[in-house]
């Protein structure tokens, strides 16, 4: 995440003859926040801030540096302190200073003597880290004193700690992807975010060039965790389909995390079936089924379904008995009830014309009566399809 600016001071450096001596510099080299978080010339106030303390010189032939790195105890917290592979320093936290003593140091050209992580007050605009009087080298066996000091310049920002990470997205139904898709194939994908969670007005899926977003709400349905996608038109039959995902998360400094993922699947081959309901109204038929009842006279043609039939025909029978909420009243010896389906067979000569009549809008109504059983039984068949494939992905999931 973070990225080196560097600042160069040039320290000071008086020999015991206090003659200015050339060639040597200490530097302190902020680490500071990434382009993303502005300002990117600043440390940022009341945030954990790192710099990097270098020495820079033509002379290898060090044996010790001593550092005293003071600093203002009010403004800032010096929080870590890490050294570098090359360097072994020993270090010591006094009350407004860190004390550093770095044994024959391996020295060549501008090396990294130490890290060193501090978190400064809130509301901060400026401070000073000061290589402080008593800091100094030793070369060739003459001590060479150092003094420094290097300004920080602080900004206020919206957050320390910004999210950098963005929202995951995987696929959990189909439960397997390599499996050939249906043609009226749903998708169901689990969404998950660290820290902001997930903008649910940045989802965005494409299908074969067709882009859905948030506001296909007949189309896109978020609950929790999860998305569930329904393409408005039926899958091509035996084609590859590409299908991309993009979901952004609530970050707002620094602008939000996106992720874009694409997903692969192999359609069924074979008949494209019921071409003249799409797949949305096919859906909707299921979705109505889960509310469907049966009248008085649809329970007793089930019940004498039911009694005519066979036991294994009698278990498939009676889930779709108990949803359309019916109550079977079995005898010991059932017979069925005709009066349904059949006419009577004489009529007195009188009332023959009346009958004759009625019986044509009993048989009108009957006919109507049957479509109506049927197309119940029939998206209750389809409901029940499509509440197990629905459940499928919730129990895996």
């Amino acid at each position: 995440m973070a990225t080196k600016k560097i600042i160069t001071l040039v320290a000071i450096l008086t020999g015991m003859l206090s003659l200015p001596v050339l060639g040597w510099m200490i530097t302190f080299q902020p680490m500071y926040s990434d382009t993303r978080f502005p300002p990117v010339d600043q440390f940022h106030a009341g945030c954990m801030q790192d710099a990097q303390v270098t020495f820079d010189g033509k002379e290898t032939n060090i044996s010790k540096i001593h550092l005293e790195l003071q600093y203002v105890p009010d403004d800032v917290e010096i929080s870590r302190i890490l050294g570098v592979d090359q360097v072994i320093a020993n270090y010591r936290i006094e009350y407004d200073r860190v004390i550093f003593d770095i044994d024959n140091p391996k020295l060549n050209g501008t090396t990294p003597l130490f890290h060193l992580s501090f978190q400064s007050k809130k509301n901060i605009t400026a401070s000073d880290i000061v290589i402080a009087t008593g800091s100094y080298f030793v070369s060739n066996g003459k001590i060479t004193y150092l003094q420094s000091d290097f300004p920080l310049q602080f900004a206020t920002v919206p957050e320390c700690d910004p999210d950098i990470i963005p929202p995951s997205v995987n696929v959990i139904f189909p439960q397997d992807p390599t499996a050939p898709a249906t043609l009226d194939q749903y998708f169901v994908f689990e969404v998950k975010d660290a820290d902001k969670w997930v903008d649910k007005n940045s989802i965005k899926i494409t299908l074969n060039d067709k882009t859905y977003t948030a506001a296909d709400t007949n189309n896109i349905k978020r609950k929790g965790n999860y998305i569930t996608f329904y393409p408005q038109d039926r899958l091509p039959v035996n084609k590859k389909i590409n299908l991309q995902v993009s979901i952004s998360d609530l970050q707002s400094y620094g602008g939000a995390n996106t992720t874009e993922k694409m997903f692969s699947f192999k359609t069924a081959s074979g008949l494209k079936l019921l071409d003249d309901i799409d797949p949305m109204t096919l859906r909707m038929f299921a979705r109505d089924a889960a509310k469907i009842t049966g009248t008085p006279d649809e329970c007793s043609v089930l019940q004498n379904f039911y009694s005519r039939s066979d036991a294994s025909f009698q278990s498939a029978l009676m889930p779709i008995i108990n949803k359309m909420s019916c109550t079977l009243q079995l005898s010991a010896t059932s017979t069925g009830d005709d009066s349904l389906f059949n006419e009577p067979h004489a009529a007195a000569p009188t009332t023959n014309r009346s009958l004759t009549f009625v019986s044509v809008f009993a048989a009108l109504g009957r006919i109507l009566f049957g479509i109506s059983l049927i197309l119940k039984l029939h998206y209750l068949v389809s409901y029940r399809k499509h509440k197990k494939l629905a459940n499928m992905y919730k129990n895996g999931a």
